[in-house]
């Protein structure tokens, strides 16, 4: 019977030794990818947990339903609240405060809510597709960020009072990269 031999077939050195190179960079990346995410998430969310011990301890709010982080000129952490009794309010927490001024109260009862401001904004922009809505402020008056995709794929945040649901500013950010 004939014997066949069998050829085998070696990976090159350089070949074995980059394929490892590059699986460790890999590894090494993943990893780090992992820990940059938990810390992007920490920085986020510092602060969140002492802005609500302080509203709860200097406010009359006995209960928090929301909060929020808003970045403007300043950045705040709007908080959402009851009282006792029912009523509502929002409170921003300025997010470098220094001391337990500076708070910004209103009644919720005497602005626009984020329900009307969502469907009012829907009556006037049907070919667009909301990303969020979140409570903001400029000065000392209370305002609703609405971020959104307009019809043409432009991202939008329009800047609305609470006071009274009218547009106080509009930025569009045309995409330039596809």
């Amino acid at each position: 019977m004939k014997q066949m031999r069998h050829s085998q077939r070696s990976i090159p050195t350089w070949l074995a030794w980059g394929m490892i190179i590059l699986g460790v960079i890999l590894i090494v990346g993943f990893i780090y990818g992992i820990f940059l995410y938990k810390d992007i998430q920490e920085t986020k969310e510092a602060g969140m947990v002492e802005a609500k011990q302080a509203v709860l301890k200097e406010t009359d709010l006995t209960a928090i339903t929301d909060i929020t982080r808003f970045n403007g000129d300043e950045s705040y952490f709007a908080v959402t609240g009851t009282k006792k009794d029912g009523t509502h309010k929002l409170v921003f927490v300025p997010v470098n405060r220094k001391t337990n001024d500076g708070f910004l109260v209103f009644e919720t009862k005497n602005l626009v809510s984020k329900q009307a401001m969502q469907q009012d904004w829907i009556k006037n922009c049907d070919r667009c597709k909301l990303i969020d809505i979140i409570p903001a402020i400029s000065g000392k008056e209370p305002l609703w960020e609405v971020t959104y995709t307009d019809h043409s794929g432009r991202h939008v945040l329009d800047y609305f009072s609470m006071n009274n649901g009218e547009r106080v500013e509009q930025l569009r950010f045309r995409r330039v990269f596809k």
